[in-house]
């Protein structure tokens, strides 16, 4: 009897103490949320399967493990440059007192044109045979005839500019004074222009020996003729 009232102690006395162990687990606070996630980070970092430290103590770190090497880069392909030009060496230059000073843009002169022949005026008698004509006419008569000095009949530039050219054929009434006192156009050169300078200048600007008979000047008429000529 006295075995089985220590029976039923014991049993009372344990089950007493794991009411107090259950009071005293629920009654204790829950850590703090700073130490849970520590130990959650403590244990992910772990190895897969290993210890996982309870003290707080530090653990160490996995080894490094190396990554995939870098892939080579290929070098650039290589350009073959085309090779420059030869330059050719300077002429010899001669010292500087051997070199003749030359004007900049030195333009050699022109050698002035030739002039241009001017045209001429040629005078004679229309008369194949005058001293024939003379005689027969008069034989006591010293025909007149044209004085030297006198300028020949100029050349129009007019005409000279347009080509024209020839021989005007002049009847000239010379005084006994020597002087011209009606000069005649007989025959046409072609050109009036030619015509009217013979006939002019011969008119205003000429003087005559006269007509002589018998030792007396007397009034003469001859003929002349005037040449233009392009040369």
């Amino acid at each position: 009897m006295k075995r089985g009232l220590l029976i039923a102690t014991a049993g009372h006395v344990l089950v007493i103490a794991a009411l107090m162990l259950a009071s005293a687990n629920f009654d204790r606070p829950a850590p703090p949320p700073d130490q849970a996630a520590e130990v959650e980070v403590i244990e992910g970092a772990g190895a897969p399967g290993g210890p996982v430290a309870q003290d707080g103590r530090d653990t160490p770190s996995p080894p490094a493990v190396p990554g995939p090497p870098a892939p080579a880069v290929a070098a650039p392909d290589q350009v073959n440059m085309p090779p420059r030009p030869a330059v050719p060496p300077p002429p010899d230059v001669p010292p500087d007192g051997d070199i003749a000073a030359t004007p900049p843009n030195a333009v050699a002169p022109s050698m002035p044109a030739a002039p241009a022949a001017p045209p001429s005026v040629r005078l004679g008698a229309n008369d194949a045979n005058p001293q024939a004509r003379i005689l027969e006419r008069d034989p006591h008569l010293r025909p007149a005839q044209a004085a030297g000095g006198n300028p020949p009949p100029p050349y129009p530039l007019e005409a000279a500019r347009r080509g024209e050219q020839g021989t005007v054929t002049l009847r000239i009434h010379v005084g006994a004074s020597g002087l011209a006192t009606l000069v005649e156009v007989v025959k046409s050169s072609g050109s009036p222009r030619l015509d009217r300078a013979a006939r002019d200048t011969i008119a205003s600007r000429w003087r005559f020996k006269p007509a002589m008979r018998d030792g007396q000047a007397v009034a003469d008429v001859f003929d002349m003729n005037v040449n233009f000529e392009m040369d």
